[in-house]
């Protein structure tokens, strides 16, 4: 049974490190911010393994009005990708966004993922830039209604 529940940052990072960070070590899988009390760590979980994850920390930015926090680190297993589960993590940090009264969300989204979040009303902002190690991004947000 498919369930979204808040955990640390300790408990996601093989998910990171399988999906993210092919190639490198779990301690490349720690995030600026993972350890802040402010953060929250999401895991998608199929039973008691956990299949999916992403991040919310804070990282306001002044080019996007109010944001407060970013949303790092989504990332699904290859074998429940395409199954909903991102979009189940995504509900579940724009939820948790709107519970905590912040209404805007962004990120660095993977170049490849960018029609992936485009369907759930996340807007390209700015041209596409290079994350060394990790590869081509696009800055994207969205004001939470």
């Amino acid at each position: 049974m498919l369930s979204i529940k808040t955990t640390e940052a300790s408990a996601i990072l093989k998910v990171r490190l399988d999906i993210l960070r092919k190639g490198m070590t779990l301690d490349d899988c720690h995030f600026s911010g993972d350890n802040d009390p402010e953060s929250i760590h999401f895991a998608a979980l199929d039973s008691d393994q956990i299949i999916g994850c992403c991040t919310l920390t804070v990282n306001p930015q002044s080019v996007i009005n109010d944001s407060y926090y970013q949303l790092r680190g989504m990332a699904v297993l290859e074998d429940y990708q395409g199954s909903g589960i991102g979009q189940k993590l995504l509900h579940a940090a724009e939820s948790k966004l709107i519970e905590l009264g912040k209404n805007v969300l962004w990120f660095n989204a993977r170049t490849s993922a960018v029609g992936f979040y485009q369907k759930y009303g996340y807007q390209v902002l700015g041209k596409e830039f290079e994350i060394e190690g990790v590869g081509p991004h696009y800055k994207m947000y969205k004001t939470i209604p």
